[in-house]
């Protein structure tokens, strides 16, 4: 069976891999030694070896609860992420939005003008190179990569075992530049995970007909597309250390960018789709990533790993190529986050509450602003939602993400 057909040589991927012969050598210190790709698929420890101390559930059950019959689809418009000409609108009045920026802006030039660690002419010019790449574009074209180029389809289909499609695509994504990749499998429960809108107001039209749609309007996903590939990259610990300066440069979204190109172009020459993450959306990052076992939600609101804490990103892609869900685990965070509150302590807004873990989304929500209006915007709620930048039908501990604005 030919397993892998591309306009990459099986020799070059295998380089890439350290399967190469200069590589073998290094690689005979430790077990196992993959001589090739099909080795790498059909072995067991192809996965990622996980800490001792992580145990696996089963699928969707995950340490913080979720109430499926709850839970609907969520617009991203809604989401306290972005732009406030575009974004939150309905979470926070425009005068509101207008002071808080006016605010941060003056205090940015003050710093800026004292040459103040953090914010002096050398730490903007490295926060504005380490995000100053441009990520690919977020609509799917199956004859070309996300950077506009070629792509060569194969004549001959790759197959194999889910078990194997996924340690494949495990294998190849850490080569691409992602720290883990999960896979969540996409059924009744699980597409409500999925946002209803995207950023910019695309809506997404999920399993209609058995072609993939992505343009700016609208972003379809085929009928045979059940999975969703997640994938970690991670921040500067360091600079992330120097938040709220101009040298917390957020490093995630450039890198993310040439992970899914790379993604989408091999699948592709494999002979599947891969839809683009969508420009933070496609669905809900940190559910995702939990449901398909990168980590636990944590106090704060998003998702911790064992292995490299809070400070990653989360992207995701959806794909028709059948693969094996991996797990939800419990390493013990959620639990831990409920006795160490070291983020509610250390939040300069007090966003994040100390209460215990609850059902309600409203609950440590600040009070409206009388005469507030929603923006009228495709995907944007019809009236206002006190707490409505979390979507019910989950156990969270509350915070509040007015205050973090």
């Amino acid at each position: 069976m030919n397993k892998f057909h591309s306009t990459v040589s099986r020799r070059d991927f295998m380089k890439g891999l350290g399967l190469g012969a200069a590589g073998l050598g290094v690689a005979a210190a430790a077990a196992p030694v993959f001589h090739d790709v099909d080795e790498v698929v059909a072995a067991p420890t192809g996965m990622a070896k996980r800490p001792w101390y992580v145990k696996e559930n089963d699928f969707k059950q995950v340490t913080s609860g979720v109430d499926w019959g709850i839970m609907e689809p969520y617009s991203e418009v809604n989401t306290m992420r972005g732009s406030g000409t575009s974004y939150y609108r309905s979470m926070l009045s425009d005068d509101e939005r207008d002071a808080i920026n006016d605010a941060g802006d003056a205090k940015r030039d003050e710093y800026y003008e004292a040459q103040r660690p953090g914010y002096s002419t050398r730490d903007y010019a490295l926060s504005g190179s380490a995000a100053s790449v441009r990520s690919p574009g977020n609509e799917w074209n199956n004859l070309n990569d996300a950077r506009g180029r070629s792509v060569s389809l194969p004549d001959i289909k790759w197959t194999g075992t889910p078990e194997e499609a996924t340690r494949m695509i495990q294998t190849a994504g850490r080569l691409f530049g992602a720290l883990s990749i999960g896979v969540m499998e996409i059924d009744a429960d699980t597409q409500k995970l999925l946002y209803s809108w995207e950023p910019g107001g695309r809506e997404k039209l999920t399993w209609a007909g058995n072609e993939a749609v992505e343009t700016s309007s609208e972003h379809r996903h085929p009928a045979n597309a059940k999975y969703v590939i997640s994938i970690t990259n991670q921040e500067s610990q360091e600079l992330w250390k120097r938040n709220p300066t101009e040298l917390m440069a957020q490093i995630r979204y450039e890198r993310a960018g040439h992970i899914q190109w790379r993604f989408q172009t091999f699948l592709r020459r494999l002979g599947y789709t891969c839809l683009s993450e969508g420009g933070n959306g496609t669905g809900i990052a940190g559910a995702i990533a939990i449901m398909a076992g990168q980590g636990e939600l944590g106090r704060h609101g998003r998702t911790i790993t064992p292995e490299y804490g809070p400070t990653v990103g989360i992207f995701r892609y959806v794909t028709d190529l059948p693969l094996a869900p991996t797990k939800p685990i419990d390493s013990g965070l959620w639990e831990f986050c409920r006795v160490c509150k070291k983020c509610a302590e250390t939040c300069g807004g007090e966003a994040i509450s100390y209460d215990a873990p609850t059902w309600d989304i409203t609950e440590n929500a600040s009070p409206w602003i009388p005469g507030q209006t929603p923006m009228d915007r495709p995907g944007a709620y019809s009236e206002i939602r006190q707490g409505g930048w979390h979507n019910a039908g989950h156990e969270m501990y509350p915070e509040d993400s007015r205050k973090c604005r």
